[in-house]
């Protein structure tokens, strides 16, 4: 689980990252020129990566949760402590790629009084609580379908028949035209 949600956190991190230099520079000239500067014209090959790693990684966590489900192993999730690894892990990989990415850029060391780098802090406190809550979901979602795999999809029906009443009790009724006449009301029986 832990790798997964390292994945869940790689993928939010991305996204947490490209919702902070959409904030910074909402204009799409200016934020090419910013991503430019920043050495981020990798970028887009980074998102398609983080985008596969999400999605996989979600589908790993339901598939693991329900096959946990089935065998009645399941153990509750914390969001809280859910929400507080993915905020560490995206914060920690996202201060270090920026400045990793500026190093590399020759656009200078990241400085703490940089509007992008707070807003995507930020940022990525609301991803992690966000991602928290994917994986909670998906968690909820697997153990509800084992369960309802494990339990029979119908009871056993009840089955009402009708039967014609006994000849005796045809030839009684009144308003029987002839004796024997097989029309009646039908008797309800219940098994």
């Amino acid at each position: 689980m832990r790798a997964l949600l390292a994945l869940i956190a790689f993928a939010g991190m991305v996204a947490g990252h490209s919702l902070a230099y959409l904030s910074a520079a909402a204009n799409p000239g200016e934020r090419a020129e910013l991503l430019a500067a920043t050495g981020h014209g990798y970028w887009p090959w980074v998102a398609v990566l983080a985008a596969a790693a999400g999605a996989g990684a979600s589908a790993a966590i339901l598939g693991m949760r329900y096959a946990r489900a089935r065998r009645a192993a399941t153990v509750r999730l914390g969001f809280a402590a859910i929400g507080a690894r993915l905020a560490l892990l995206q914060c920690v990989s996202f201060v270090t790629l920026e400045a990793v990415e500026r190093a590399l850029s020759g656009h200078g060391s990241l400085g703490w009084t940089d509007a992008v780098l707070w807003a995507g802090i930020a940022l990525q406190l609301v991803v992690a609580v966000a991602g928290s809550a994917l994986v909670i979901l998906l968690s909820r979602i697997a153990d509800r379908l084992a369960h309802r795999a494990a339990s029979p999809l119908l009871e056993t029906p009840t089955v009402v028949t009708f039967v014609s009443p006994p000849q005796s009790v045809r030839s009684a009724r009144p308003g029987s035209a002839r004796p024997g006449n097989p029309r009646g009301p039908p008797a309800l029986t219940f098994s």
